[in-house]
């Protein structure tokens, strides 16, 4: 479901790129451009809330297991995700119908109208949402880093005194020393790629408030390559964070090119014996 949030985050991305350019930032110029904010609305307010609140839940998932201890059931985690996220598409489809937006006085970009009640509520939903979500996100992957570089701290203690343990000790020790690692190594590049994802959006979007002008053609497509990037970083948190579903994916594709291998094979000597 990430990985399908991230996809349209991208897409939608690159649409309103296009229209932005095309049209050389006026887009209320053209004949009906209504549907340029719906689209806005809908799919990048949609798709980018809805991929940051579904990291936030890893990330808090993640936290509670390794520094808490706490493993709570798969459903519930599904549930807090299904709750917010129709909230957040409701919220954004009566929107774009109501047509509460407004077009950016830079002409690039539409945004939610605060005057309307509707405008106020998502506003609000919306800022709290994704503001909570960086923070669950970082105090999430600072904790787990806390955590192991606590735990490293600890087993150093222990291997400085590593003649005095035995062979299973030694080995247990070692193990754990190396996970804790590992778990430290790849929080810390997680941090880093999704600060070097948004930096130059984040960049730009000041640019845009304190200049009042628009940000430039070249600076639009580094931050939107940069955007688009989170989607394969999510991809890999995915995979390295979640084991068993990367272990499930290589034997699907194992499979997979098991079974078109077979479906070849027999093709062939189906081909064979007629030819035969």
């Amino acid at each position: 479901m990430l990985i399908l949030f991230d996809i349209c985050v991208s897409l939608s991305l690159i649409l309103v790129m296009i229209t932005s350019v095309g049209t050389n930032f006026k887009v209320y110029m053209l004949p009906g451009y209504e549907w340029f904010c719906q689209v806005q609305v809908v799919f990048a307010i949609g798709f980018i809330h809805s991929s940051l609140y579904t990291v936030a839940v890893i990330a808090s998932e993640r936290f509670l297991l390794i520094c808490k201890q706490i493993n709570i059931s798969d459903w519930i985690w599904w549930l807090i995700l299904l709750l917010n996220i129709s909230t957040t598409w409701v919220l954004c489809i009566l929107t774009a119908v109501k047509s509460e937006f407004l077009m950016m006085p830079l002409g690039g970009y539409c945004f939610i109208l605060w005057e309307n009640l509707l405008g106020k509520i998502c506003i609000i939903v919306f800022g709290t949402q994704g503001v909570l979500s960086i923070l669950v996100l970082i105090f999430c992957y600072l904790g787990i880093i806390w955590t192991r570089y606590k735990s490293i701290r600890e087993l150093n203690s222990v291997g400085s005194n590593c003649s005095d343990l035995t062979n299973v000790q030694q080995e247990i020790y070692l193990t754990r020393k190396k996970q804790a690692k590992g778990t430290l190594t790849k929080s810390l590049i997680q941090i880093i790629l999704y600060f070097l994802c948004f930096l130059p959006e984040v960049l730009a979007f000041f640019y845009e408030i304190i200049t009042q002008r628009n940000r430039p053609l070249i600076w639009d497509a580094i931050s939107l390559v940069a955007v688009s990037c989170a989607a394969l970083n999510n991809c890999i948190v995915i995979l390295v964070i979640y084991p068993n579903y990367r272990d499930d994916l290589l034997y699907f594709y194992y499979l997979k090119a098991n079974n078109n291998s077979k479906n070849n094979r027999n093709s062939a000597d189906l081909e064979k014996s007629n030819n035969s």
